[in-house]
């Protein structure tokens, strides 16, 4: 496999979209991945939506501007589903609470400048996991990596400079600690 084809395959298989499925597999309920499936679907049928209507020149949304509307999308959903979770499958609570907090952060970071959604959302995604098992320097070992390869597929493909990648791990870092400060009585 050539480098581009492998960074290209690393950026669709940690596109952020498909964070809370990943990480609703670790809770091992059908409801979990339901309702992160379900999730999954309604933005990538929006996204897809606004680009058959016209509002994004392409799906990878290449430019600061075209982010906005599905950023800010994507914050209505993540809410939405949070609300519908703390009901209904208490377990992805946490979770859509995870993702509201990155895609705000992404959202005004992004009034100023493009930011790296794929490396605030692995970040983030990676923070989660190593929250839930045991830090160890095993698991921060495969995180750090996890964060390296997505770094490394967004700087090969030059959607990203240096700057923008440091926007989205910080991103990332920060709105994965304002998360922890929801009380979450599940």
């Amino acid at each position: 496999m050539s480098m581009r084809k492998s960074a290209q395959f690393v950026s669709f298989v940690t596109l952020p979209l498909w964070i809370p499925l990943f990480i609703s597999f670790s809770f091992r309920h059908t409801s979990a991945v339901l309702w992160a499936s379900a999730s999954c679907f309604v933005l990538l049928a929006l996204i897809f939506f606004y680009k058959n209507i016209g509002l994004l020149t392409s799906l990878h949304m290449p430019t600061r501007a075209e982010r906005l509307l599905p950023l800010a999308t994507s914050i209505v959903m993540y809410i939405l589903f949070a609300v519908l979770c703390y009901f209904y499958a208490k377990n992805m609570f946490p979770v859509y609470i995870l993702a509201f907090f990155t895609v705000l952060g992404l959202y005004v970071v992004n009034l100023w400048d493009k930011v790296s959604i794929h490396v605030a959302g692995i970040t983030a995604g990676v923070l989660w996991f190593m929250q839930f098992y045991v830090w160890n320097v095993f698991t921060i070992c495969i995180g750090l990596l996890l964060v390296l390869c997505v770094v490394w597929a967004r700087l090969y493909l030059k959607a990203h400079t240096v700057k923008q990648i440091v926007a989205g791990f910080v991103t990332g870092v920060i709105s994965y600690g304002i998360s922890l400060l929801i009380p979450v009585n599940l």
